[in-house]
This record gives C-alpha cells, structure tokens and sequence, in this order.
C-alpha cells in the first residue's frame, strides 16, 4: 500500500461530502497519523509506509465519521480509528502471507525457483538411478559421516534425538551431518538435470 493509494482510497471514501470544517479537522491532525503510524507499526507487523497508509485513512474516516456530541476528543477518536486500520490492514496482509509464486526464489539459492522442483514427467529418475546418485553422494562425506547416513537412511522415521542418543553425538550434530547430506544430494540431483 502506498500513500497515493491511501490518499484516492481517502479521498474516495469522503466524496463531495467533506465539508470545510472536516477538511480542516483532518489536515489539522495530519502530524497524529504520522505519529500513529510510527508508534504502532511494529505493533502490527506492518512496514512504516504501509502503517502511514492506514493511518491517514483512518484520519480520514474518523474526521468524516466524528461526532462532538459523544464528549470525546476528537485525537482519541482518530487514534482508535488509525490503530484499527492498521489492524485491518494486518490482519490482511496474514491472511495472504502463504500464497507464494511459483516463480518466487528460493532462499539461498541463485537460480531455483518453486517451480523448478516440480516434478516433470518425462524426466523422472528411475529408482536405481536415485540410489546411485544418493550412493555416490555418500562417497563424497567423511567415513564417519557415511555411517550416520546410511543407518539413518535404513531405518526410516527414526527421530534425530535417537540417532544422536546410537552415536553419541548432539542432536545439534546429527541435524547438521543431515543437512549437509541433503544439500550435496540436491546439488548432485539439481545438476544432473541441468
């Protein structure tokens, strides 16, 4: 969201109905939504531009939606106006926080996206394939890691807490010895593809 946006968004909003004195009101109370906006965006998990966004819409529905009547000053009013926007608009950005691109990069990886690990059909490793490439991955680890590997690929499902408890190792240890397997296991299967 940025503040343009926020602006027609506004603008929008209040139409021809605005009236002098609401105009005045909102423009007056300006510095308060940037001082919402700074205070409350952590709060919501929001970035400052987003925060400011929200924040002068809120000032603006609360200078069109005030009421003097209700004995309440019109700063506490804009206040709750710009935090539940700012809410709004958080609750709005987890909502759709899962939804991913296929073309979106994965971390630590130059070239590789999500879609490069779907699985194409027509170029399926057979399953004697996949274990001479995983075989000759092993062969490039130190011996003593060749044997955590291979215990830990022979008997699937057990935990990583096990694993260290057979080898006398941390768990810390064994997850790193793992993670170093499947990163070479993945370069290997990721080149031969290429």
């Amino acid at each position: 969201m940025l503040h343009r946006y926020s602006m027609y968004r506004s603008i929008l909003y209040a139409g021809d109905d605005m009236d002098a004195d609401t105009k005045e009101l909102i423009e007056s109370n300006l510095r308060l939504a940037y001082y919402a906006a700074g205070k409350h965006h952590a709060r919501f998990s929001l970035s400052v531009e987003d925060a400011i966004s929200c924040a002068l819409y809120g000032l603006t529905k609360a200078g069109i939606s005030f009421n003097p009547e209700h004995n309440v000053a019109f700063s506490s009013y804009a206040m709750k106006c710009m935090t539940n926007e700012m809410y709004i608009e958080s609750r709005r950005a987890r909502k759709y926080a899962d939804d991913v691109s296929l073309d979106t990069k994965l971390s630590g990886l130059e070239d590789v996206t999500f879609k490069d690990l779907l699985i194409d059909p027509d170029d399926l490793y057979s399953e004697i394939e996949i274990w001479q490439v995983i075989e000759s991955c092993i062969e490039c680890i130190p011996k003593r890691h060749q044997q955590i590997i291979r215990y830990y690929l022979s008997h699937i499902g057990m935990s990583q807490s096990d694993l260290a408890i057979v080898f006398n190792l941390s768990k810390q240890r064994i997850s790193s010895i793992i993670n170093q397997f499947r990163d070479i296991l993945f370069y290997k299967l990721y080149s031969k593809n290429r």
